[in-house]
């Protein structure tokens, strides 16, 4: 009997004292939460440009998953372009390097036909405001006498047109045509004479302020224009290598692979052991481990293998560029620490 009762004793001391020390080990010593699943790899700053089949030019700007809207062009009805890229021409891309440019020909019509415009302008204001000039006046007057001759001329062919409408000979769109070619010869010679009289007197201060507030108007017209055509060039944002895609919609792609992506699903249950902005160990099964800092955390849930994840992005410093966007890897992320009886229950779940 007294080695009966000394063997339960004994029994119930050593459980007393694995009770303990299982306490103490859950409440003193944190264990590591593990979570071991797929990875894919995806590109920090990317660039896609797109031709559709309507002519229509599209930049996306992908920020750490994100599309951002960079670039559009779509021609115009009428309009024909052309568009030319160096990004194909050098691989490495440089941060503010123009690599896509379109020219439309509407635009740049509209553009040298304004630069005519300003110049004549321009001179014509020097013209008045310089007054007297021996080789301009001499000009004028020739155009004055020009104007005279053909006056002369059209003048007798209007004469006979009259003649012959009165008769009802010629119709009267034909009478109206020559009617109309002597008046605008008229008004046309009225112009060379004023001309001649403002570069021989001078010209009035009106016409001197008219002539630079239409200098002024033409200057912001054309400003305005170039900034159009400044929208037709695509500026990189970022730094990186560019590539053609296999996808005939895709004209080509700049990657920036100094930074990439781990896109990673996490238990909805486990969203509360991350915290945006913080690094977390991260193993791959290359036995490297990094450190992947959490920049963003998907808010729609998805249904996989019967749980709810949702997709963390984490960033990593890709040294010496080893791993490249677009593969996966089995990866290990150190959620953060949890208590022996958490660590049990997961390790058994």
């Amino acid at each position: 009997m007294i080695y009966r009762k000394k063997k339960y004793t004994s029994l119930a001391a050593v459980l007393i004292t694995a009770t303990v020390i299982l306490l103490i080990l859950n409440l003193a010593l944190p264990f590591d939460l593990r979570l071991q699943t797929i990875a894919k790899i995806a590109p920090y700053k990317s660039l896609d440009v797109i031709r559709y089949d309507n002519g229509e030019i599209e930049a996306r700007y992908y920020y750490f998953g994100k599309n951002y809207g960079l670039f559009s062009f779509v021609p115009e009805r009428g309009d024909n372009f052309e568009f030319k890229t160096s990004a194909l021409n050098s691989k490495k891309i440089g941060s503010g390097d123009t690599i896509l440019s379109i020219f439309s020909d509407r635009l740049q019509h509209e553009i040298i036909k304004l630069e005519a415009e300003l110049a004549n302008a321009m001179s014509e204001l020097i013209i008045s405001e310089t007054g007297e000039k021996p080789q301009l006046i001499e000009a004028a007057r020739y155009k004055v006498r020009l104007a005279e001759k053909i006056i002369e001329r059209q003048l007798l062919q209007f004469n006979r047109a009259d003649s012959l409408y009165k008769k009802k000979l010629i119709s009267s769109d034909e009478y109206e045509t020559y009617k109309y070619s002597l008046e605008q010869s008229k008004i046309q010679k009225t112009i060379y004479e004023y001309e001649l009289r403002n570069l021989m007197t001078g010209s009035k201060k009106e016409q001197i302020d008219f002539l630079k507030s239409k200098i002024r108007g033409l200057k912001n017209e054309l400003e305005n224009l170039k900034k159009r055509n400044d929208k037709h060039r695509l500026i990189a944002p970022f730094e990186g290598v560019a590539f053609q895609r296999v996808n005939s919609d895709t004209l080509f792609s700049v990657l920036n692979t100094d930074t990439l992506i781990l896109r990673i699903p996490v238990k909805e249950k486990d969203k509360g052991y991350l915290q945006t902005g913080e690094k977390y160990n991260i193993k791959l099964d290359d036995g490297n481990v990094i450190a992947g800092k959490l920049v963003g955390a998907e808010s729609e849930i998805k249904y996989i293998e019967n749980t709810n994840v949702i997709f963390c992005s984490f960033s990593f410093e890709n040294t010496n560029h080893k791993y490249n966007p677009g593969a996966f890897y089995p990866v290990e992320l150190i959620l953060g620490k949890t208590n022996l009886k958490e660590y049990l229950w997961r390790l058994f779940e």
